[in-house]
């Protein structure tokens, strides 16, 4: 994804272009362009792993490259931008109900936000998942805009009815909660399994158990937990939702694709979680009759042990 400037006359020393780099639905980087078409700033972000908390930016300006670690908030947020040597380069602080207040090294020249060649080390990182966007002074929040005048997006959640009493509204504690992807939370007690059993750790090699711990101790971390794919009932096969039904699922019931992150968040309690509707595309390349394995309607779900 990238963005271009129209409509107005850049020198070449302006930057004209913003190219950004997503790992599936993560920011892990952004390079800015002069009018000529040379990288004037390279940016790439670490991300503490399975979340969106930031642990680091590495910047690249021509030759010359820098190392921060990023101090975080309870809630994820980028406040400090620290060197290798533990100085502080930058400090932002997003305000509840109005913008973002920052300070940056001074520099001899300055001349307008996008300019990256007259800036010094900062940070477009916002609440986590977000990014500011200098043009519109909106963060990007993936499936929408956030406006931190306002404190909410400029659009309905694109979950529809499922994003709760206010569409447009943020978390309700920006302090402890965040919302990586622009979606509202939803209950875990109202989605179902697909599956009958599952196995005790993800791919990554983390188990269930230690999720569910972690979520005991610290309800917020579900946010920085992948949402989960759902799928209507009407959405699937029309077999499958025969064998759904004559198992007790109502027609407007709703599934999980991902039943080892929903089966941590009800075991460990939590009431809400970040999820999103499966694509047609992800719908296509599952086998849903053989993936729909459950024989209880959804209702349950085991932990397969392993042996040996």
């Amino acid at each position: 994804m990238s963005k271009v400037r129209e409509g107005q006359v850049a020198s070449l020393q302006s930057v004209s272009k913003v190219q950004y780099q997503w790992d599936g639905d993560q920011l892990v980087g952004q390079v800015q362009y002069y009018a000529d078409g040379t990288p004037a700033r390279e940016v790439q972000w670490v991300y503490e792993p399975g979340s969106f908390r930031p642990l680091a930016q590495v910047e690249r300006k021509g030759d010359d490259t820098r190392l921060h670690y990023v101090v975080t908030d309870l809630a994820g947020t980028a406040r400090e931008l620290c060197s290798e040597t533990g100085e502080v380069h930058w400090r932002g602080e997003q305000g509840l109900w109005n913008g973002h207040r920052e300070d940056r090294l001074p520099v001899g020249l300055k001349r307008y936000l996008g300019d990256a060649a007259n800036e010094e080390v900062y940070c477009e990182l916002r609440y986590q998942g977000q990014i500011y966007d200098a043009e519109t002074g909106l963060y990007y929040n993936r499936h929408r805009y956030y406006d931190a005048d306002s404190g909410q997006y400029i659009s309905p959640d694109p979950i529809g009815l499922a994003g709760g009493l206010r569409p447009q509204g943020y978390v309700h504690n920006p302090l402890e909660w965040c919302d990586p992807f622009g979606l509202s939370l939803i209950s875990p007690k109202t989605i179902l399994f697909s599956q009958d059993s599952i196995a005790g750790s993800f791919s990554d090699g983390g188990s269930i158990n230690e999720l569910v711990h972690r979520l005991k101790n610290n309800p917020s971390y579900i946010n920085e937990v992948e949402p989960i794919r759902k799928v209507r009932m009407r959405d699937l096969p029309t077999n499958v939702q025969e064998r759904l039904m004559s198992q007790g699922a109502h027609k407007d019931s709703v599934f999980s694709l991902d039943n080892r992150r929903l089966y941590a968040a009800k075991e460990a309690g939590i009431s809400k979680m970040p999820s999103r509707w499966a694509t047609s595309e992800e719908l296509a390349e599952i086998n849903l009759n053989r993936r729909f394995s459950t024989e209880t309607g959804g209702k349950g779900i085991t932990v397969r042990k392993v042996c040996g």
